[in-house]
């Protein structure tokens, strides 16, 4: 059901065109500086390369366009906390992702 994933966080890869298209403009009008300096601003991780910096920026503007009902609908769904102001609902979504994605990495990295 399209709607039920409204909001919910997918990898840039999974995203449709327009958030695509998205990415790479902010991909191009910023250098990796004026991006890590965003990203700073708004306490997210600000380390990596370019074109990671750029994703964490995008995702942290998707974000930042949802609706507070959009984001508590996207913590419940996570199993997470979902009172606070919007801010640390953004910044609890970008936390829970950068988890996800880092437990997702170490499922090759097992030693046997």
């Amino acid at each position: 059901d399209a709607n039920g994933a409204l909001g919910t966080i997918q990898p840039v890869s999974d995203v449709d065109a327009g958030a695509e298209d998205e990415l790479q403009t902010i991909h191009k009008s910023m250098t990796a500086a004026e991006i890590k300096g965003q990203l700073q601003t708004h306490g997210v991780k600000s380390c990596g390369n370019k074109n990671e910096l750029a994703k964490r920026l995008h995702t942290l503007k998707r974000l930042q366009s949802m609706t507070k009902e959009e984001l508590k609908q996207d913590l419940r769904e996570q199993g997470l906390k979902v009172s606070g102001k919007k801010a640390e609902l953004v910044e609890r979504l970008i936390h829970a992702e950068a988890i996800e994605k880092k437990a997702d990495r170490s499922l090759f990295f097992v030693d046997m």
